[in-house]
């Protein structure tokens, strides 16, 4: 699955980025998928194509990357994870007892799905830089 989740993060927007701002490595992304970084991660199919990932992470942190923007999908990913996974357990100060989605300020598509969809937005974060 190396080259689908290498392909995956080529394709991606730059309005959608948030941690990385430059392609890693082949030998570099290998090493990150290897150390298994998420609770849970799953390729995200179509007609027996690899359309985007998912995963989650031990903080309860959903993210979903489509190759091509498309809510439907979307929509239908998150439901299925909420409806198939469970939240890890709180730890004050360390990992809410719910399910979170942080995306770029910049994605306006995400940002009107998410209002569409009745999710609740939370927080604001700022990048501080020296």
């Amino acid at each position: 699955h190396m080259n689908a989740l290498l392909e995956i993060l080529k394709s991606r927007d730059t309005q959608s980025n948030i941690s990385h701002t430059k392609l890693p490595s082949y030998k570099k992304h290998k090493q990150f998928v290897n150390s298994k970084p998420y609770r849970y991660w799953f390729l995200i199919l179509s007609s027996n194509q690899v359309i985007g990932n998912t995963y989650i992470t031990r903080l309860n942190e959903i993210s979903i990357k489509l190759k091509k923007k498309n809510s439907l999908y979307y929509q239908e990913t998150l439901s299925l994870l909420i409806n198939n996974f469970k939240p890890l357990k709180a730890i004050p100060s360390k990992r809410r007892s719910s399910f979170l989605i942080n995306i770029s300020a910049r994605d306006k598509s995400l940002i009107d799905l998410f209002s569409k969809m009745g999710l609740k937005k939370i927080q604001e974060t700022y990048k501080v830089t020296s």
